[in-house]
């Protein structure tokens, strides 16, 4: 599940991923499970894929594999097209669903006439956005919000390749309340470490915020992700 892919180093090995992929099709995307079937705390086989394709769409964008980012928007698509009804019937609510149907049509879009690789990098990673209330639905003993965070340091690195720091800002302070709501969370799993590395991160970022400093937020950008990994281990 939780393998989140770093901006450095860019993967280029993914594309053999979603050769596999494709070959199984959608015959083997579903665990075929009906509601309720699942044990407690596992999630589908698609949504996990899901997840993992959106991750690696991001990095072959950054990394101008455009082709890869089109292969990996079209596998999505298929994916979330079969898994909707699921996930309507196991408590996934309507506008939810019409998010998530809009994530993925916009990367399709964005793949199909491909302008930059930031634009590209975000509307694969506007996909990871939508992660975090679907995984909720499944109660996995990792928690979701991990996977909000995955996403904001992803957007916050974008943020600062952009400059844009009026978005990075935004997106500091939806990290530090996505925060707020964990640490809790990961301190009573014995992560005290992991959330007092965490706390240093996010004080770091907001620095690099004030100072209008675009490499050290990227710089740090990176860094936090990596510290995500660190709260995911905390539960596994």
């Amino acid at each position: 599940m939780y393998a989140p892919n770093k901006l450095s180093g860019f993967p280029f090995f993914a594309a053999a991923i979603f050769l596999t992929f494709a070959a199984a099709g959608c015959a083997t995307a579903d665990d075929g499970s009906p509601s309720g079937v699942l044990r407690n705390g596992e999630t589908p086989n698609q949504l996990d894929a899901m997840e993992s394709l959106a991750e690696d769409a991001f990095d072959m964008a950054l990394g101008e594999n455009y082709a890869g980012v089109s292969a990996a928007a079209r596998e999505i698509d298929t994916r979330w097209k079969a898994f909707r009804t699921q996930a309507a019937r196991d408590g996934v609510n309507e506008s939810d669903l019409r998010n998530m149907d809009e994530a993925v049509s916009d990367l399709r879009r964005a793949a199909a006439n491909p302008a930059e690789p930031l634009s590209l990098a975000r509307a694969a990673n506007s996909v990871s956005g939508e992660m975090e209330i679907l995984f909720e639905v499944y109660d996995p003993p990792v928690p979701p919000a991990i996977l909000q965070l995955d996403f904001l340091g992803r957007e916050i690195a974008l943020d600062g390749m952009e400059k844009n720091f009026a978005s990075a800002s935004a997106d500091v302070d939806t990290m530090v309340l996505t925060w707020r709501r964990l640490r809790q969370t990961v301190l009573d799993a014995g992560g005290a470490q992991a959330a007092a590395d965490y706390d240093e991160s996010i004080t770091r970022l907001q620095t690099a915020l004030l100072a209008r400093d675009a490499n050290a937020l990227v710089e740090e950008a990176n860094d936090n992700l990596e510290l995500v990994d660190a709260l995911e281990n905390v539960f596994l």
